[in-house]
């Protein structure tokens, strides 16, 4: 019998987790925008061949899409996701994803379907042939939107970048950002007063269950 006691007492346990809604929080993560200040003109000839905009994380976050203001002029390239470190230290195995990039001017995401953890990371443009324009903004002039403990810049430029992006020698740009937005969507638990006083009923007839001394 305190075998079947002791299910109770699981289930009633059990239940609680059942009844604590789970809700997802869709919105921005970080916007770093503003005026048309400054920006970085990219391509091979013009230097320097690639930008990267660093922002970190604290939180996991779903359905992920980034994008940023990158004008291509007869340009090809790559537009990259990586995490943790850009230079000598960088790891093939940080690379969160890449895919070309020839277009006329970059209003759709760069990235989308994304899932992020907490960390840092780096979106970098690289620009093979051509020439592109990454807008930014004087730090002064920066909306910067951000959530979960979210924080962006500085931002990083090349001027080689061997066929793996991250292991450019990159140098860190102050006094600006370029413009990035990151969206997504954020696990949010929350606990009810029903569902916290139906939970604690359950548990307490369990118990009480539990205890109830057996009849011989």
């Amino acid at each position: 019998m305190r075998f079947h006691s002791n299910l109770n007492l699981l289930a009633a346990i059990a239940l609680c987790f059942c009844l604590v809604p789970s809700a997802v929080k869709a919105g921005v993560i970080v916007d770093a925008g503003g005026a048309d200040d400054t920006g970085v003109l990219l391509g091979p000839g013009v230097q320097p061949d690639a930008a990267a905009m660093a922002f970190s994380i604290s939180d996991t976050f779903t359905n992920v899409s980034i994008s940023a203001p990158i004008s291509c002029v007869g340009c090809s390239g790559a537009v990259w996701l990586h995490q943790t470190s850009l230079g000598g230290a960088a790891q093939l195995q940080d690379l969160v994803s890449a895919q070309v990039f020839n277009a006329a001017s970059s209003t759709a995401p760069l990235f989308t379907n994304l899932t992020l953890g907490p960390g840092l990371y780096f979106l970098l443009a690289t620009i093979d042939s051509g020439f592109a324009v990454w807008s930014g903004s004087l730090l002064g002039t920066v909306n910067q939107m951000v959530s979960s403990g979210a924080a962006v810049g500085p931002y990083f430029t090349a001027a080689v970048v061997p066929g793996f992006a991250p292991f450019g020698d990159f140098d860190v740009a102050l006094g600006g950002l370029l413009h990035l937005r990151v969206e997504g969507s954020q696990q949010v638990v929350s606990v009810s007063a029903p569902s916290t006083w139906l939970c604690l009923v359950g548990v307490l007839l369990a118990v009480l269950r539990l205890r109830r001394p057996r009849l011989r």
